[in-house]
């Protein structure tokens, strides 16, 4: 499960050499977009605010921009969304799907205005959606974290409600809009995750993560009467506020239709191992006030569904071992290539003691097949 959030939020901007391409290739992003949106649109489609990099995503390179000679949803300010040449047409298709879905029910997901699932027209995938106003629940990097101290004392009680918003809506349509985009019903599930995890453990031959995998594989609770959307990394930095009211939910390409445990146990693992980078004694820090907050989240949720202290355990292990996966299959893929990815902020071996702590099972990180 990926974090890529914080693309939406106003006055997040980045200089291109740090979150973007180059001057070169970003003028020569800006008139690919252009000429793409002139076919589709109309000749007279100009820029009114050129692209501009965002902050956020571990995958994406993330631009505003807005548009002249355009009208309807064309003419809000709207973002750019650019995946890695080699991404799976699929991972593209089931954000837009997810986007288009919960928007449609009423929840503020940015709406997909163009979507490119292959490397055609800008010689990678691609959407283009709104971009929405509001700033975000939570702020993960130093200095801004220390100047959200005073609103994290809501900070539970708000994700709660964000997370509900969500878990309400009818997931019926997803399953039918996945399906008409060749995502399969096992896709769609937690079991994707784990299908995920052990391609990435067959291929760069982790075997010393494999027991992780085996013993959630057997230890799977069972799914409630009513599944849910789950938005799959709805933290702090991808929900939106402005004026106390829930403006934008951002990054659904690890939506999933589960246990809403899947969401919530999720996040609980999130914060109790917390990201946050900097010295060692400001890590323990952030460890200890994160795991104030999943227990603030735990409680808050209550307001609005029972989950089982059993399936919240399975939930946030499945999130820390996915998450130790991911991050040892890039490492292990620079190691091979030589060629520098952009990475995940988890901690392989924080993440293997944290799924110890709710499983039992040592993993070896650093373990490879002969």
């Amino acid at each position: 499960m990926r974090s890529e959030g914080r693309e939406h939020v106003e006055g997040r901007m980045a200089s291109p050499m740090t979150f973007g391409p180059h001057a070169g290739s970003l003028k020569e992003l800006s008139s690919g977009l252009l000429a793409y949106l002139r076919r589709i649109l109309g000749s007279d489609v100009a820029f009114r605010e050129p692209l501009l990099p965002l902050r956020g995503g571990f995958v994406t390179d993330v631009y505003a921009f807005a548009l002249a000679g355009v009208d309807d949803a064309w003419a809000r300010p709207l973002v750019l969304r650019v995946y890695p040449a080699d991404t799976d047409a699929i991972a593209v298709r089931r954000e837009r799907c997810a986007q288009e879905v919960v928007s449609a029910q009423g929840v503020p997901a940015p709406r997909v205005l163009a979507c490119e699932d292959e490397a055609g027209p800008l010689e990678r995938p691609f959407l283009v959606m709104e971009r929405l106003p509001g700033r975000p629940q939570m702020v993960i990097e130093l200095p801004g974290l220390l100047l959200e101290l005073p609103r994290l004392v809501t900070l539970p009680r708000r994700h709660a409600a964000a997370l509900d918003l969500v878990h309400r809506l009818d997931a019926a349509p997803l399953l039918r809009a996945f399906e008409a985009a060749g995502i399969d019903r096992r896709a769609a599930g937690p079991e994707h995750w784990m299908d995920r995890a052990e391609a990435t453990i067959a291929r760069w031959r982790l075997d010393g993560l494999r027991p992780g995998l085996v013993w959630l594989r057997s230890h799977r609770p069972p799914d409630p009467e009513r599944l849910s959307i789950c938005h799959g990394d709805l933290f702090g930095a991808n929900i939106l506020e402005q004026r106390g009211r829930i403006t934008g939910l951002l990054d659904w390409n690890a939506v999933a239709v589960a246990d809403p445990a899947f969401d919530v146990g999720g996040q609980i693992a999130a914060y109790e191992m917390s990201a946050l980078p900097g010295p060692l004694v400001l890590q323990l820090v952030a460890m200890g006030h994160g795991r104030l907050l999943g227990a603030g989240l735990r409680r808050a949720y209550r307001r609005y569904r029972t989950i089982g202290a059993e399936r919240l355990r399975y939930f946030a292990a499945l999130r820390a071992f996915t998450e130790l996966v991911l991050k040892r299959g890039l490492e292990e893929e620079v190691r091979a290539t030589g060629v520098a990815r952009r990475m995940p902020p988890w901690r392989p071996e924080r993440c293997a003691r944290y799924v110890q702590r709710r499983t039992g099972v040592a993993l070896e990180i650093g373990a490879r097949a002969g």
